[in-house]
């Protein structure tokens, strides 16, 4: 029987018919809605929007776990063109953001441009703000780095041709990182390098492919579905997989080459999906299959 539920309809209609669990469904999602708004109370998003901006998003039941509700409302608010969640995201991001323009201070493009070009891109970008594609699962802050850095490579390559000074590694330590972080970024920089390549190498040619299609190039899993013949979710399903089995086989490599405690090698392995996506890029644009 279909729900009369409109928060659970709206739910589903951001699943374009992925199943889902009604029983659970309806709690969960105003438990999500109330944690969210309970974090930012400025937002005035409508609650039917945010339950249709979970369905497009949350997959599998770890995502439920994982879920940021505060986050995940405002970065949808700031897409939404809420003055409020625009404010309050220069609040908290502006400084993060600017540390990932200073990196960019000697290319060809000015950072004020570099700056402008960043906030079109995650607000406006043509009826479809990249901000709207944060999953609420990892911190929006880390989601955001990537995005920048993305941003300000593709418009430096379009810009004048000069040197671009990005970093070696992705493991690069920056300023205001907590001791933790910087330890693992200094002391294992080049075993985990040497790790996340020799699994990218291990993989198979197919999930080489995805991982290729959807970071490097950045296809949507709308685009990959398209691509492939198949429905949107076996594509978020297979990228998800792709993902997984890199990982894995990181840790299976740094697992032959360090002797360290459970718990550091999961810290480790942390910092890694932190920026999984950069590092996927740095190893895999410049090989073809």
């Amino acid at each position: 029987m279909a729900s009369t539920d409109p928060l659970v309809e709206a739910f589903e209609q951001g699943a374009c018919g992925r199943g889902s669990q009604a029983s659970q469904l309806a709690e969960r999602i105003r438990t999500a809605i109330a944690s969210g708004k309970s974090s930012f109370p400025e937002l005035t998003v409508a609650d039917v929007a945010i339950a249709r901006h979970l369905g497009r998003h949350i997959r599998e039941e770890a995502d439920w776990n994982r879920l940021r509700p505060g986050e995940f409302c405002l970065a949808l608010a700031c897409g939404l063109g809420e003055p409020a969640a625009l404010q309050r995201f220069e609040s908290l991001f502006a400084t993060t953001l600017e540390a990932a323009e200073r990196r960019f201070q000697r290319a060809a493009v000015p950072t004020e441009e570099l700056s402008q070009i960043l906030r079109e891109r995650l607000f406006v970008s043509g009826g479809s703000p990249k901000i709207l594609e944060y999953s609420g699962q990892g911190f929006l802050e880390n989601w955001l780095r990537v995005t920048a850095v993305r941003t300000f490579t593709d418009a430096v390559r379009a810009g004048p041709k000069r040197e671009v000074p990005l970093p070696e590694s992705l493991l690069e330590v920056e300023s205001g990182e907590d001791a933790e972080l910087s330890y693992l970024k200094t002391h294992y920089r080049e075993q985990l390098k040497q790790a996340f390549e020799a699994a990218v190498g291990s993989l198979e040619g197919g999930a080489r492919n995805l991982l290729r299609q959807s970071v490097v190039q950045r296809l949507t899993v709308d685009q990959i579905g398209a691509l492939y013949g198949i429905h949107r979710a076996t594509a978020a399903r297979r990228v998800e997989k792709a993902r997984a089995d890199l990982l894995a086989a990181t840790r299976t490599h740094l697992m032959e080459q360090l002797h360290v405690e459970e718990n550091e090698l999961d810290s480790i392995m942390n910092l890694l999906r932190s920026r999984m996506d950069l590092s996927v890029g740095r190893v895999l644009a410049g090989s073809d299959e």
